[in-house]
């Protein structure tokens, strides 16, 4: 493509973005030193990619308009190595959904245990969750607005008591009881370690998808729990630790979220016991907290 005809379709692309704007202020893209400009067209919708810019052989631009006065662009810029985080599958068709492959999404909260039995006070400011999607497959709508995803990925939960009780384990069976006489307590508490399938739904306000609210729930397979228990007492360090402690091997979390670019905040309820009620004193699991390139 010469230049004559690179700039007159930029010019093109720019009128029919702008829904007959007569005046232009701002400069969207200088491609003096551009590696390779890619730009295709159809009947209601025109698309530009430029690949490497100058020494940066790793840059990316898109940007993407509709013929349509009501329509939205969508423009994405940035230089990275290996970018796997946002890959779309199949053909791109105009007005037609998209599905995309991404990787990433990470999450850190504060835990609560809601429905705990007297005794049972789980210490929020030092109990977490960490959790990560690790892969998820989207289904976008063609104006970018609504996105339906199906992932994978991993959570890690510790609910952690500070105070004078700690879990017992006698047997088959958790309890609660106090710390024995003249110890020292240092902490007590229950790790469960999940297996995630979050199936989520995203609203994203206006262009370029910075604004969204987003709804999921979230399948979990409790692969592994344990139990620990650490104080002193008569000047020696005492340890208290199982791995049997009869989690419930599936549960299904319910999640909500705000996020504005890479970062969000989010509340998660576990409407499923944390643990087997049969054999564990029965509690919810309640988080808030922060997530980032979701």
């Amino acid at each position: 493509m010469t230049i004559k005809r690179l700039t007159a379709a930029l010019a093109a692309l720019l009128l029919a973005a702008s829904a007959g704007a007569t005046e232009l202020n701002d400069t969207l893209l200088d491609l003096r030193d551009a590696h390779r400009v890619v730009l295709t067209e159809d009947s209601s919708r025109i698309d530009l990619q430029v690949f490497g810019r100058g020494a940066d052989s790793t840059f990316r631009y898109d940007y993407n308009a509709n013929y349509s006065e009501n329509a939205s662009s969508l423009v994405r810029s940035g230089s990275r190595g290996w970018d796997f985080s946002n890959i779309q599958l199949g053909k791109k068709r105009p007005g037609r959904w998209s599905t995309e492959f991404r990787m990433g999404g990470l999450g850190f909260g504060f835990v609560s245990g809601l429905g705990a039995p007297a005794g049972l006070d789980v210490d929020m400011a030092s109990s977490y969750e960490i959790f990560a999607d690790l892969v998820s497959f989207h289904r976008v709508s063609p104006d970018q607005h609504h996105d339906f995803s199906l992932g994978f990925g991993l959570d890690w939960r510790n609910f952690r008591m500070t105070g004078t009780n700690r879990f017992v384990k006698e047997g088959a069976a958790i309890s609660v009881a106090p710390y024995p006489d003249g110890a020292e307590a240092d902490f007590s508490r229950i790790k469960v370690f999940s297996l995630t399938f979050p199936f989520r739904y995203s609203y994203n306000f206006g262009s370029g998808r910075k604004w969204n609210v987003n709804v999921a729930a979230i399948l979990k397979v409790n692969t592994y729990a344990s139990l620990k228990t650490r104080y002193s007492l008569d000047g020696r360090d005492y340890k208290e630790f199982s791995k049997d402690i009869r989690q419930k091997p599936v549960s299904v979390d319910l999640m909500a979220g705000f996020g504005w670019k890479f970062l969000g905040v989010y509340v998660k309820y576990a409407p499923c016991r944390v643990l087997n009620k049969a054999f564990t004193p029965r509690f919810n699991a309640l988080t808030t907290g922060l997530t980032f390139f979701f």
